[in-house]
């Protein structure tokens, strides 16, 4: 009678669990293809009013975030992976410790960072580093910088919100309040123009929504949820090394995956054209919108990997990540389709003009290809950084990004763009077959260990 209990315990939750998951999925495909309309809709609204000038100093203003979040030294992720594996032990007085020691130590960062920010962004000579016409426009360089940077770091302990959904596999609830996020942002945005505000005053009141709508989350989120209330007694030593365990390596893949994405374009300009460039940039923007759709279904369920390898539910994952595969490699092949059957004529339209070196169907063939191989890598990479599998992780990215810029200079000229993407999707390829067989390993090991418990 006991074993019957425990079983149908176990199955429902599991299905309990893969309701949340598919919900997170597909409110993450949803939203994340809303936000990308609106980012889309802003950008003519708010080139139109600047003008080329102050939009392009605008969009090297607000190209300075990508960096700015790398000063949470992955904490956030590494509390993902701690929070993750303590729900799925149902320790919540751990979950309270790794919550309340990462907001005191994302609060000490951000107090911090805001004074360094402040200093370095007001007191360098922008100009030297970064080209504009005037004096004036480096000046406004300057502010703009400190403005989205100080605004990052007062945002940056509430962003645990995201954190506490994603582990807790709610994250269709984060999902809705990012989208509400965004609309506010594109109202305040018109607003702005509408009042005719001047750029430091449109780039202040934009970014302030961000930071409003994150606060109100996570005193919202405190008062619902009791595990996630910060208390000063919870504050760990040890909680912070468990989190650190996973943050340190995780910032490692982080730094390599953006200084990979950033060195293309200047391998790129010594080996080949401008024009050619711009091309690159082309497909590269196809390729990061479908990377960036798939990878919110796959990280959807992470938590959701996790929460089931504690509680030794290893078929559960082997089935869940067959669908997820199938449904990621299904959506892909369909939005790829019409890249294939005619990818040059859909860009020409998009952009209004031709690629400088067209690519044949070979060509679109080994593209779509290369994003599928990606997507999938990827997906499989996380669930293994989710398990703690994160070394192998750094050294196939890290080894990934070797074979790639020697591709890019050592054959890029002779064989053109196409070579890039290529090299992407065999990297790819290699490293996926090698994390799924690393991971059914890893799984079925925890299935030993587990049935030996019970």
């Amino acid at each position: 009678m006991m074993n019957m209990d425990a079983s149908n315990l176990s199955h429902e939750r599991s299905h309990r669990r893969s309701r949340r998951l598919k919900w997170s999925a597909l409110t993450g495909l949803f939203c994340s293809g809303a936000i990308a309309f609106i980012s889309i809709f802003s950008a003519p609204i708010t080139i139109n009013y600047l003008g080329k000038d102050l939009y392009g100093i605008w969009a090297i203003i607000t190209s300075f975030l990508t960096w700015a979040q790398l000063f949470d030294f992955g904490i956030l992720n590494g509390l993902t992976n701690a929070l993750s594996e303590a729900l799925g032990r149902d320790d919540f007085i751990a979950a309270r410790r790794y919550i309340s020691t990462s907001f005191l130590a994302t609060t000490l960062i951000s107090i911090v960072g805001i004074i360094i920010w402040t200093i370095g962004s007001l007191h360098v000579s922008w100009p030297i580093f970064i080209r504009v016409d005037t004096a004036e426009q480096g000046i406004l360089l300057g502010k703009g910088i400190c403005i989205v940077g100080c605004f990052f770091f007062l945002t940056l302990p509430f962003l645990l919100t995201y954190r506490v959904f994603h582990a807790s596999q709610r994250l269709y609830i984060y999902h809705v309040v990012s989208l509400a996020s965004y609309l506010l942002t594109l109202v305040t945005l018109i607003l702005g123009v509408h009042l005719r505000l001047a750029m430091l005053q449109l780039l202040f009141v934009t970014s302030a929504v961000p930071l409003a709508i994150q606060a109100f989350c996570w005193f919202f989120l405190s008062k619902k949820v009791i595990w996630a209330r910060f208390s000063w007694k919870c504050v760990h030593l040890d909680a912070l090394k468990r989190v650190a365990c996973s943050s340190g390596p995780i910032l490692v893949i982080q730094l390599i995956s953006i200084i990979t994405s950033q060195m293309i374009p200047i391998l790129l300009t010594s080996v080949t054209t401008l024009k050619e460039v711009a091309d690159f940039s082309i497909l590269w923007k196809i390729y990061l919108f479908a990377f960036f759709m798939m990878g919110n279904i796959s990280t959807a369920y992470n938590p959701g990997f996790r929460d089931a390898f504690e509680r030794g539910e290893i078929n559960w994952i082997k089935k869940t990540l067959k669908r997820l595969i199938s449904f990621q490699a299904f959506l892909i092949v369909l939005g790829g389709f019409p890249l294939i059957i005619a990818g040059n004529a859909i860009i020409a339209i998009w952009i209004r003009m031709p690629l400088e070196q067209p690519l044949g169907f070979i060509g679109w063939l080994a593209y779509v290809l290369c994003v599928l191989f990606a997507v999938l890598n990827c997906t499989m990479g996380s669930i293994l950084v989710i398990l703690e599998k994160i070394v192998p992780q750094i050294i196939i990215n890290l080894l990934s990004s070797i074979a790639l810029f020697i591709g890019i200079t050592k054959t890029m000229s002779q064989f053109g763009l196409i070579t890039i993407f290529i090299i992407i999707g065999l990297n790819s390829l290699i490293s996926f077959c090698y994390s799924f067989r690393s991971l059914i390993n890893m799984l079925n090991k925890q299935g030993e260990v587990y049935n030996l418990k019970t």
